[in-house]
């Protein structure tokens, strides 16, 4: 495993989950992060790859819950195919903020090694 893959598998992992790529049935789970983003109180919100936490909780809902457990359930696969090991990765969170016209999504990884990922997403 190379280190050096983390910020490129961290960034695809999370331009897929905020694409048009990423629907539960026929609905785009990037309007439902928009519509969560826009009503809670403070129009942010952090999703946890490794262990499926929302937080806030309280904006959970189904569409959100089934496409999280899809990437979570794709995850070792995206990081394999970039040559990325999952026993490596101790942190792996999308921060979404905003939610009017434009909004703000940053991956935070962590490694084994303690090293900390910041990867902005340019355009969402």
């Amino acid at each position: 495993m190379k280190y050096k893959h983390l910020p490129s598998m961290g960034h695809n992992f999370a331009y897929s989950f905020v694409s048009l790529m990423n629907y539960v049935d026929t609905e785009h789970v990037v309007d439902e992060l928009r519509t969560i983003l826009r009503q809670s109180e403070q129009h942010k919100l952090i999703i946890n790859f490794l262990t499926g936490a929302v937080v806030p909780a309280s904006v959970e809902s189904p569409l959100l819950r089934q496409s999280i457990a899809n990437y979570r359930h794709w995850l070792p696969i995206h990081a394999a195919s970039h040559n990325v090991d999952m026993a490596h990765i101790k942190q792996l969170d999308i921060h979404l903020s905003g939610g009017h016209e434009k909004c703000d999504c940053v991956v935070h990884m962590t490694d084994d090694r303690e090293k900390t990922y910041r990867i902005r997403l340019k355009e969402w």
